[in-house]
């Protein structure tokens, strides 16, 4: 009920209202589609089934220009700044010669030296990712998050992708209690 209510107060429409639930318990490693928590059963299936069925499968655009979007970043001693995010669209592969198209206009070329896939919470080395994988891209000396590295000789950009600034307030005074 507390998730309706969020929805209807975010503006959702009635596409957005119908949706599966799945009642889960991480800690304990249980899952079901009753809400009677002694019904659910030592498994997970009930969840990634409803994801299967929910949720369409990413289209393949593998054939097309490259278009990797870098939503994080991460800096090593041995290869320099890395920048990690979603292909979006292509292939990307050690050695191609890309560009990088800044936030504010202009365009910067380089050469992939690294790529690192992610298997569950570790990072391996990969020669070649395509359109939908995760991967951190390394070679690059000056990116920054919500840039885009395109193929070099169709550079399109994507949408810009800004993050908030943040929201902490601070207030410096004396203490005057006794």
């Amino acid at each position: 009920d507390e998730v309706l209510s969020l929805f209807i107060e975010l503006g959702a429409d009635d596409d957005q209202l119908e949706f599966p639930i799945v009642y889960t318990s991480a800690v304990n490693g249980t899952s079901s589609y009753d809400s009677d928590p002694a019904k659910q059963e030592h498994t997970m299936v009930p969840l990634f089934d409803t994801i299967v069925k929910t949720i369409p499968a990413p289209i393949d655009n593998s054939d097309e220009p490259l278009q990797f979007q870098v939503a994080m970043l991460d800096y090593n001693d041995y290869v320099g700044r890395i920048g990690i995010g979603r292909v979006f669209r292509g292939t990307i592969s050690v050695g191609d010669q890309v560009s990088v198209l800044k936030l504010y206009g202009s365009k910067k070329n380089f050469r992939v030296t690294k790529i690192f896939g992610f298997f569950g919470l570790k990072r391996v080395e990969v020669q070649t990712a395509k359109a939908g994988d995760l991967i951190a891209v390394s070679g690059m000396d000056d990116i920054y998050v919500g840039e885009t590295v395109a193929a070099a000789d169709t550079p399109e950009a994507l949408p810009i992708l800004r993050i908030d600034p943040p929201t902490l307030q601070m207030m410096f005074m004396q203490n005057d209690s006794p």
